[in-house]
């Protein structure tokens, strides 16, 4: 499951480190998550026309725009939105 150690802390009580040597090895700690499966989630996002047509083929700047928009902001925060914002 992903994500299963947030759950823990979030529904057992599990707490979050306080110091922030700590808390950044959490951060940067998936256990039981290789880079290969790591780096699979990554290229989910993607996966869309936006990144699979060639550049000067491109109909929508707007769309291409919002595409870029969207896949930066679900690498920095981890929400992963549809072409329709979903």
């Amino acid at each position: 499951m992903i994500g299963d150690d947030l759950l823990r802390r979030f529904c057992d009580g599990e707490r979050f480190p306080d110091r922030p040597d700590e808390l950044r090895h959490f951060a940067n700690d998936f256990p039981g998550l290789t880079d290969d499966e790591a780096l699979a989630q990554i290229a989910v996002i993607f996966q869309r026309p936006a990144f699979q047509t060639p550049f000067q083929e491109e109909s929508s700047l707007p769309a291409f725009q919002t595409a870029f928009e969207y896949r930066i902001a679900s690498l920095n925060n981890g929400i992963w939105r549809t072409r329709e914002g979903k």
